[in-house]
């Protein structure tokens, strides 16, 4: 058995009715806790399947791992996990967008757990508690996260048609979108304009999910948060990215727009400067998409 690096475990496959006091009596028989943390759903307060347990002492943790089959809660056998993020957590995870706002953790726990053991799941929301539409979930295997990504993505939760793909660190999914510094990201990301301000990132999503998968799509928006009449999208491979150029630039016009789809290739502020700079002087020069 692999010694846990702290006092704190998860247990997984609790009831959704379970109660802090039920938890406090099978754990504080085996060691003082210094706390019990049930993870519960952020809209009806149900339990997610799984909680965190601090013990005061190492041992106590370690003994639970150990007799984990001889441990039941409310007559049920759970599984127990060290609290300890696991190297691979980052890349067992899936990152959901375009949820439906009546998709709470719950449902999406439920529909995940399909694939592996989930260590952690949330829709992501804002400051009143009202769905940001996009979630996390992450699963204790790369296997698991792989699997959902191949048989979700592009299906419907709720009323919506969803995409699911690798979960990235904040930074990393910025440079992919913004910034696109090594050759691997090289031609995967493109920026479009010419769209209405009627035009959403679903409609977007059906004209541009026919020539792969779309990591991220998004249109800016003011402060007011209405369209600036561009945005970006990022797929998984830049031949992907070559054959929506291909196929869309210039040649139509969407829904409630008057102009013809704009699309190429996204170029950091560096490159477009590299660029100019290369170019012997012109009467009349295009402005960049940017600019």
């Amino acid at each position: 058995m692999e010694k846990p690096l702290s006092a704190s475990i998860y247990v997984c496959d609790l009831p959704t009715d379970i109660t802090q006091d039920s938890l406090f009596k099978v754990f504080n028989t085996i060691g003082p806790t210094a706390s019990i943390r049930i993870c519960r759903d952020d809209v009806n307060g149900s339990c997610l399947g799984y909680a965190h347990i601090s013990f005061h002492n190492f041992k106590d943790a370690k003994f639970v791992l150990e007799n984990s089959n001889d441990i039941r809660i409310e007559g049920k056998v759970c599984r127990f996990l060290h609290s300890q993020i696991p190297p691979s957590f980052s890349k067992s995870g899936v990152f959901i967008n375009n949820l439906d706002p009546k998709v709470g953790n719950k449902q999406l726990f439920d529909i995940f757990s399909e694939f592996g053991n989930i260590i952690f799941c949330k829709v992501a929301r804002d400051k009143n508690n009202v769905s940001k539409g996009h979630g996390f979930v992450h699963f204790d295997s790369i296997t698991s996260g792989q699997r959902a990504i191949k048989m979700l993505n592009g299906s419907t939760i709720g009323s919506k048609k969803v995409y699911v793909g690798a979960y990235m660190k904040k930074s990393p999914r910025e440079k992919r979108v913004e910034k696109p510094t090594s050759r691997s990201l090289k031609g995967q990301n493109l920026y479009f304009k010419g769209i209405g301000s009627s035009v959403t990132e679903e409609q977007l999503q059906k004209e541009f999910s026919p020539f792969g998968l779309i990591r991220s799509l998004k249109i800016a928006l003011d402060e007011k948060g209405l369209s600036k009449g561009f945005g970006y999208v990022s797929f998984s491979t830049a031949e992907e990215a070559r054959r929506a150029i291909k196929e869309l630039n210039g040649a139509k016009i969407l829904e409630g727009c008057v102009k013809p789809l704009y699309v190429a290739e996204h170029k950091t502020k560096d490159e477009r400067s590299s660029s100019s700079s290369n170019q012997k002087p012109q009467s009349s020069q295009s402005r960049t998409p940017f600019e």
